[in-house]
């Protein structure tokens, strides 16, 4: 009951796991229980790692479409300038 109020308090998958975790640590013998709090930490640091590192390379996407878009529209504002001249001075000839 106790380790069902925590996970609920807390209201996190990682609160949920450790009150799991907490629960099954009452049932194994004391010799094993530091071995298996070893592989839950690592459990949560790979987990941890993961996210950060999908943080970043979202993080990353975006900085390469940003500059993609600067390239492109520098490409374009070009492009319209040359046309542009190119038409004004056809124009010119005709008047």
């Amino acid at each position: 009951m106790a380790f069902r109020y925590f996970a609920d308090r807390l209201g996190t998958r990682h609160g949920r796991n450790f009150a799991a975790f907490m629960s099954k640590m009452d049932k194994i013998d004391p010799g094993e229980l530091v071995p298996q709090i070893d592989v839950f930490i690592g459990v949560i640091r790979e987990v941890r790692a993961t996210e950060a590192m999908k943080a970043a390379d979202r993080r990353a996407a975006l900085c390469t479409f940003l500059a993609a878009a600067a390239c492109f529209a520098v490409l374009i504002n070009f492009l319209v300038v040359v046309v542009f001249l190119d038409t004004m001075e056809s124009l010119r000839f005709l008047y």
